[in-house]
């Protein structure tokens, strides 16, 4: 069973945001937070950088304070959907050089991936950063490449569970 051109392009797109939720979950930039006038160090959900090139890595263990549960929540979220992501990309790819015959349940593990990424993007966010603002510098790179690549794959997830077309289905013609 050969896949139609809309499921395909969704598919697609769903490697490109899966390839950016990797990346910023990857990176240690999601806060910045600036030592001197010339040197910011960047932290991120698994290390932090211990000076302005990133030569030098800690592994993420330090304590947030009072934001400690507030960190290990936002690393659990960020970690479930990185690793689903992980799975999604393989079976995306499966699907598209393959039959094509799995792209619901891709369709399903995506937008669950895209949505635990999301709350993990908003607890960041929204809770303790007005907080953090006087510590740090603010969000970074890492942490949009990541919210971007969650929204990415929620959207077209959804778009390729709503197409019509070839795909396996319980519901099967007379």
């Amino acid at each position: 069973m050969t896949l139609n051109t809309g499921k395909t392009v969704c598919l697609w797109l769903i490697v490109l945001g899966i390839l950016a939720i990797l990346t910023g979950s990857a990176a240690p930039f999601w806060l910045s937070r600036k030592v001197s006038v010339l040197t910011k160090v960047g932290y991120g959900l698994w290390f932090y950088c211990l000076d302005e090139s990133c030569s030098t890595y800690a592994w993420a263990a330090f304590t947030w304070g009072d934001y400690t549960v507030w960190f290990y929540a936002v690393h659990g979220l960020a970690g479930v959907a990185t690793l689903l992501a992980i799975v999604v990309l393989f079976l995306s790819l499966c699907s598209v050089f393959g039959d094509g015959d799995a792209v619901t349940n891709v369709g399903v593990m995506a937008l669950t991936s895209g949505l635990v990424g999301i709350a993990a993007a908003v607890l960041f966010y929204v809770k303790p950063l007005h907080s953090l603002q006087l510590l740090a510098g603010g969000t970074d790179w890492a942490f949009i490449v990541f919210s971007v690549g969650t929204g990415v794959v929620s959207l077209f997830s959804i778009i390729l569970l709503a197409l019509p077309g070839s795909g396996n289905s319980s519901i099967q013609p007379m």
